[in-house]
């Protein structure tokens, strides 16, 4: 009993509150009040007290009703009910009657300025042109490809309720804004506490509500990879490149080095080699751009290739334990890289095969063991390589 008389105590304080912002705003007459909660407990409180309150208001009959509980997910610090509401400001024009029978003057009351529409299917409603509406509604609920009028905002709720405590999916609040009579011109009012999940930004055609502000901006600009369509797919080598020609290494450890161009790989990179017997350049992959070929070339026949392909080549990932690094691996006192004996036996074998066809042509070993370099003076782009 103590606790639903403190809900009704704190109920009555905000709407008191709402009563001081309308004498701020300067405006006296209601058309629609409406209350914001976080918990459902709050709803029967609610009502009770909005029809205990307008029995004391000064309004029309057909304002009455006009009560709009939205549940939110937050309330500021401390509140658990806010209230707000529109309202109206009377406009006095005596141009159209006698300046001696002012106090005669009737005020004709227009009872369409203000209407409240709940329903469930929003789809359903007809919308009137002229008009503005706010559509309380939990933005999950709103159906794709639906046609807005242009003069709306949305408000994004949990719930809501109207004054009987009826649970809808929508309610649509709407009133004339362009419509003047001869004693009263529409001037309305929103009269409600501000509430941060609230967002009362105007909606874009998408109706996609605007994202907060971050909490926390970083320092520094996070790198985001490049973008890139490239495919892989294969690739067109130069005409110069064909199976058996000798290419001088322009870039990589081995730059430099004189190598016999194999085969083409399927990652578009060329196997090369030296032969290792010759100048060191074991079995490996290079780039096709960074190579030069030249007019030499060596007899492949009977050395069979199939074997070398891009898996032949790849790394086994690590272990966990191969990860861990001890303290003469730190110093760079590490044992020497085992290379396995099945690289080393295909290696003999391709060297072998490879020197038999180089023995054939006087000074050709010697020239593959030759570095290639360039003296001052030397113009590469008139050479004949």
């Amino acid at each position: 009993m103590q606790l639903c008389s403190d809900l009704k105590t704190s109920t009555l304080l905000s709407l008191q509150h709402l009563d001081s912002v309308k004498q701020v705003l300067g405006v006296d007459k209601h058309l629609l009040l409406v209350a914001f909660i976080k918990n459902e407990k709050w709803l029967d409180v609610t009502t009770k007290v909005f029809h205990e309150y307008i029995q004391t208001q000064d309004c029309d009959e057909c304002y009455k009703s006009n009560l709009v509980i939205v549940k939110v997910t937050e309330m500021p610090k401390g509140a658990n009910v806010e209230w707000g509401g529109l309202s109206f400001k009377e406009v006095t024009d005596y141009d159209n009657f006698d300046s001696d029978n002012e106090d005669e003057a009737a005020t004709k009351k227009d009872t369409s300025l203000v209407s409240v529409v709940f329903t469930d299917n929003l789809s359903s409603v007809e919308f009137a042109q002229g008009r503005h509406y706010k559509i309380y509604a939990n933005p999950e609920n709103l159906q794709d490809g639906m046609v807005f009028p242009q003069s709306y905002e949305l408000i994004p709720s949990v719930a809501v309720y109207d004054s009987q405590k009826g649970a809808y999916k929508f309610a649509i609040v709407c009133h004339l804004t362009l419509v003047y009579t001869s004693r009263y011109k529409d001037i309305f009012a929103l009269i409600y506490s501000p509430i941060k999940s609230l967002n009362r930004k105007e909606s874009s055609p998408s109706h996609k509500m605007s994202a907060p502000a971050p909490k926390w901006y970083a320092s520094e600009d996070a790198p985001v990879p490049k973008q890139t369509r490239k495919s892989l797919r294969p690739q067109k080598l130069r005409q110069s490149l064909v199976p058996g020609t000798v290419l001088i290494l322009l870039a990589g450890r081995f730059r430099g080095k004189r190598v016999v161009y194999l085969k083409n790989l399927e990652d578009n990179t060329l196997l090369v080699s030296g032969p290792f017997k010759v100048n060191g350049v074991p079995l490996r992959r290079v780039n096709a751009r960074y190579v030069i070929a030249t007019s030499t070339k060596v007899s492949l026949d009977g050395l069979n290739l199939s074997k070398f392909t891009t898996a032949y080549f790849s790394r086994e990932k690590p272990t966990l334990a191969q990860k861990k690094k001890s303290e003469g691996d730190f110093f760079g006192e590490g044992g020497k890289k085992v290379i396995k004996a099945e690289r080393i036996d295909d290696q003999k074998v391709v060297d072998k095969a490879l020197i038999t066809e180089i023995k054939k042509t006087p000074l050709l070993k010697q020239y593959l063991a030759t570095t290639f370099s360039l003296k001052s003076g030397d113009k590469p782009h008139l050479m004949k390589f």
